[in-house]
Parts: structure tokens; C-alpha cells; sequence
């Protein structure tokens, strides 16, 4: 029933079970509209616009001149006719808003946006930072796309604090334009999983381009993305921007050279790539470290035509090349990581023979393909000619890596031997007697074996990098250089700056202890050092082995542990 001005609504026959409520028709409330700009995919921003837009409701039928009838018995606005109603005319955006976990809100305008929209860098969301870490750390996925936006924001930044505390350096908004664009594109280069492909597998596939490098893989894919996105800019501008990714000597030897420091500083290492790839790593890794290149950034300033920082900020500087030789030490280079990166090399050299990937290095076009979803086509793929390199990516997903052996740290007194050890050795001094050689199916061959060297060191090789950079100190004249005494920073700091290292792996798991047992007489004969003990598994056995120099009748002792 109904009665006027009210809705009865019953749930039986009893009028006094209903219960009252008012006329929806009798509120006269003037409503509004707001409208928001939906944003972009992948957590891009592109702002808002708010606005309140009256309507007219039935009710308000008749009030009001300046309202037009839509039909249905509403009532709106000219003003929102006009503007809304009508089909929309966008205008172009200039910024775009990105959200990023290490800088919060950051905005890239039209002269970066045109770079970033294009295939060849939207292709940096499928190459891992990290690469293959990924299968040991599995809080690694972040990827290159969100580096390099990283890279462009902070050399933008950079470039914006040095003008704005130094105003005599002329620094122009031409110039911090190219300067984010060489953050952007440096790594852009980058082929699948990351360093992999650059500094494993390309010496193998290709001995005569071993010195070929991802810097130079930038530099061939930014002229490729400018002819084919159409991007016009002038010869002198794009010569900028490779030479801030890869500064010659002769560039740096420039007026205003301090500029080339800002993305990739040849002369320290310090600069905007390392602040935030160390950054990013440690947050995905959930990484624990006290370094803050926030402060680095507020306390640098040009002198002498370098950037340098304050004297007082010695201690931070320490910790940044600290920071990064923990992360190679026990991430980057992690012996499972390495494993696997072994792997994925075996693999693509196994099916570089039919899809030739390693010529792609010189045509853009093809190279451009490249991703770490490489693996994904080889395995899925029917081809024969694939099957050996599908069969090691099977094992990978089974897991069943390549077995970690030993590793050893290199001396001075031990770099002559650990230089000249190879497989052939190893296979030499493996047992032709004893319970491991009850199967001779078991019997180490030279491509079982692989013997990795690495260095590991903070940044300069075997130097201290805290004597390559330039300070400068409010106490005195702050446009001159200090020198700065490292005995003064601190007392407890390492000595030495770099690790060598030699690891072995056995490819074939069922034969890692006779790997074990032959890398330990080895080492016992030709260095007079034990193995690494938190990795030796020596057995309590007799074991006889057949040296280079015809041991074979002679028992050696392996003691037990």
C-alpha cells in the first residue's frame, strides 16, 4: 500500500510489521558528478582533474533557464553539456606521473615520454635486474624497465641540485633533459638476463667480439629507436647522450666534463646508476645497509670541474663501495646463481647454432627480440635441433643444476698455479682406484668440469676508491679540492680491495665427489693449501690417483675433517 508522500514497505498483512521509510522522490538534494581521470596501466599517474557537475532531478523539472532536458526526465547544466556531454577533445599530456618504491612520485615529461613509449624500451620490462639471482632470490623480480626510470629521475635531479646551489656553472634545461635521457637508455643495451649474455655468453659464441659490452649494445639501439620511433633531434644532442653512457678518455678531457660524472663516473664510480641499482637491489632483497645516496647527493658540488663531495661525508662513501662488494660477494655472484648462469649459457650456445642469437649483436632490428623469454621459446619449441638445448633447460627446471665443487681464495703465492689449472688437470688427478671408481660410467671427462675466476673488489679493482674521489670542505674554501687522509675516516677498513677466487662446478651431478676428490689433490700437490673447508666433504678412504706426473702407484692419504 501506499500512502502519500510515504513508501510503505510490509512484509505481511499486519499494518504494523511495515516499516516506514522516506520518499526517495521528496529528497531534494542537488547531487554532483565527480569526474577523475582513470590513470594509466602499471602504476603511471597521469593526474586528476575534479570538478563538481550539477544535475537536475525529476523534481527540479522546469527550475532553472539555463538547463537543457537529456531525456528520462533529467535536467542538466549548458556548462555540463559543453564540456562533458559533447565528445571529449584531449588535449596531449606533457607529464606523466610514475609511482616507484625507492623515489616515491616521479614525472617524466613529453621529451622523455616519447623515448619510454616505444617498443625498444618497453622491452626492459622482460629483462631481469638481476638475472638468474632470480632462482635464488625469489624477492629478485624486479626488472630493468624500473631502473632505468630510476637512472633518468636521479640524474635529472642531480643535474637540478648542481645548478641550483652553483648558478655560475650554466648548467641548461637542454642539458638535464639529455641527461635524463642518458639515465633512461643506458641500460637499454642489456640482452637476456642481464650480464649473462654480455659477459658469458657472447666470449663463447663469438671469441673474436669478447670486448663486445651492453654499453655498446646501448649505443647501437638508441640510433635504431630514434629512426624508428621517428623521434627528431639534433646529431649533437644524441652524441651527448652516448657519451654520458660511455665517456671516452677524450670526453672527459672536456670543459664542463663534471656532466659525463653524473650517470657513469669513469673516474670514481661514483654516480646516479650506482645510487640506484643499490638502492632497488637492497629493497627488493630486503637488503640491510646504512648507506644513504640522499645525503651523498645534498653534500656534492662541482670543484675543479668534478663533482665532489663534502669531506665529512668520507664515512658514507665507505659504506657505499661496502655495500656494493656485500651484494656481489654474497648475491650477484652467489656460487648457486653462478650455477645456473652457467646453465643458461650452455643453453643459448646450444641453440646459437640454429637461431645464431649471438649475431643479433650487430643487427638492432633482431636484437630487439631478446628476452629473458628466450628459455621459454627454446623449450617450448618442437624443433631437433633444440633438443640438447631444451634438455639442459629441462634440468634447470627440475633442478638439477651443475654440482658447486670447491672454491678457493687466489694468493699471491698460489696465482701462478690457480693461472695455469684447467680441466685437463683435474681429469689427470681423479681416482683410477678405490670405491668412487667401482663405475667406470663415473669417469670425470674434460666437459664435466668448469672452472670459474672471478674478482670481487669495491669498485676499482685492488685500489681503494675513496683515494679516487675529490672532496671539498666548508672549513676552508669550498671551491678548491682537500686532500683527504683515509687513516683519518676510520682505523678498522680493510687492507686489501679485492677477492679472486676460483670455483669449480661438475656438470654431471652423479660425479661431483670425483671432482671433490681430484680438485683436493690438486690443491694439496700444486699449492700446499687446503680447500675452502665450508665447502670440502672429503671421505675417509684410500684413494690412488693418476697424476700428470704417473702416480698411479702411489697411495695418497685424504685425511678426514
Amino acid at each position: 500500500k501506499e500512502k502519500e508522500g510515504m513508501d510503505l514497505v510490509c512484509s505481511s498483512d499486519d499494518e504494523s510489521e511495515c516499516q516506514r521509510r522516506p520518499d526517495e522522490r521528496e529528497v531534494k538534494k542537488r547531487k554532483t558528478i565527480d569526474v577523475v581521470e582513470e590513470s594509466d596501466d602499471d602504476g603511471e599517474e597521469e593526474g586528476e582533474e575534479e570538478g563538481g557537475i550539477p544535475f537536475a532531478t525529476p523534481d527540479r523539472e522546469g527550475e532553472g533557464e539555463d538547463e537543457v532536458d537529456l531525456g528520462g526526465g533529467v535536467r542538466a547544466s549548458q556548462d555540463f553539456v559543453k564540456n562533458f556531454a559533447a565528445p571529449p577533445s584531449r588535449k596531449k599530456k606533457t607529464t606523466k606521473l610514475f609511482y616507484d618504491p625507492i623515489h616515491s612520485h616521479i614525472s617524466f615529461d613529453e621529451d622523455v615520454l616519447q623515448f619510454i613509449d616505444t617498443p625498444q624500451f618497453q622491452r626492459l620490462r622482460d629483462l631481469k635486474q638481476l638475472g638468474t639471482c632470480y632462482f635464488v632470490y625469489p624477492g629478485a623480480t624486479h626488472n630493468r624497465f624500473e631502473h632505468c626510470l630510476g637512472v633518468s629521475h636521479l640524474a635529472g635531479e642531480m643535474a637540478l641540485h648542481l645548478r641550483d646551489q652553483q648558478k655560475g656553472l650554466g648548467i641548461t634545461s637542454d642539458e638535464i633533459k639529455l641527461l635524463r635521457l642518458a639515465g633512461l637508455l643506458h641500460d637499454i643495451g642489456h640482452g637476456p638476463f642481464s650480464h649473462v649474455f654480455d659477459g658469458e655468453f657472447i666470449p663463447k659464441a663469438l671469441p673474436g667480439s669478447s670486448s663486445w659490452t651492453h654499453e655498446q649494445g646501448s649505443i647501437m639501439l638508441i640510433d635504431y629507436l630514434i629512426d624508428d620511433n621517428n623521434i627528431d633531434m639534433e646529431k649533437t644532442d644524441v652524441q651527448f647522450i652516448k657519451d654520458a653512457i660511455q665517456p671516452s678518455p677524450s670526453v672527459l678531457k672536456k670543459d664542463r666534463s663534471f656532466l659525463y660524472d653524473i650517470v657513469a663516473n669513469y673516474r670514481n664510480g661514483i654516480d646516479v646508476d650506482k645510487f640506484d641499482y643499490l638502492a632497488r637491489d637492497s629493497y627488493n632483497l630486503q637488503w640491510k645497509s646504512s648507506y644513504d645516496f640522499k645525503r651523498l647527493m645534498m653534500f656534492s658540488r662541482v670543484v675543479e670541474d668534478k663533482i665532489c663531495y663534502h669531506a665529512k661525508e668520507a664515512f658514507m662513501v665507505y659504506e657505499l663501495f661496502r655495500t656494493r662488494y656485500s651484494l656481489f660477494r654474497q648475491v650477484y655472484t652467489h656460487r648457486v646463481s653462478k650455477a645456473i648462469e652457467f646453465m643458461v649459457t650452455d643453453a643459448l650456445l646450444a641453440a646459437d647454432k640454429h637461431l645464431r642469437i649471438s649475431e643479433c649483436i650487430f643487427d638492432p632490428e633482431r636484437y630487439c627480440t631478446l628476452t629473458d623469454g628466450i628459455l621459454s621459446e627454446i623449450e617450448h619449441s618442437k624443433e631437433p635441433e633444440l633438443n640438447d638445448a631444451r634438455d639442459i633447460i629441462k634440468r634447470l627446471r627440475r633442478r638439477q643444476l651443475y654440482s658447486f665443487i670447491e672454491e678457493s681464495l687466489i694468493t699471491a703465492e698460489t696465482e701462478d698455479a690457480f693461472r695455469r689449472l684447467t680441466a685437463a688437470d683435474l681429469v689427470c688427478y681423479q681416482p683410477n682406484s678405490g670405491p668412487l671408481v667401482s663405475d667406470q660410467s663415473l669417469k670425470l671427462e674434460e666437459d664435466d668440469i668448469q672452472i670459474h675466476t672471478q674478482k670481487i673488489n669495491w669498485g676499482m679493482k685492488d685500489q681503494d676508491p675513496v683515494k679516487r674521489v675529490t672532496w671539498w670542505s666548508s672549513s676552508g674554501d669550498p671551491d678548491k679540492c682537500v686532500q683527504l687522509d683515509p687513516e683519518a675516516v676510520s682505523a678498522i677498513k680493510p687492507t686489501t680491495f679485492q677477492d679472486r677466487i676460483v670455483r669449480i662446478y661438475c656438470k654431471d651431478r652423479r660425479k661431483a665427489n670425483m671432482a671433490r676428490y681430484a680438485f683436493n689433490a690438486w690443491c694439496q700437490k700444486n699449492t700446499n693449501i687446503e680447500p675452502n673447508p665450508v665447502f670440502s666433504q672429503d671421505f675417509r678412504s684410500d684413494v690412488k690417483f693418476n697424476t700428470p706426473e704417473r702416480r698411479g702407484k702411489r697411495t695418497l692419504r685424504i685425511p678426514p675433517r
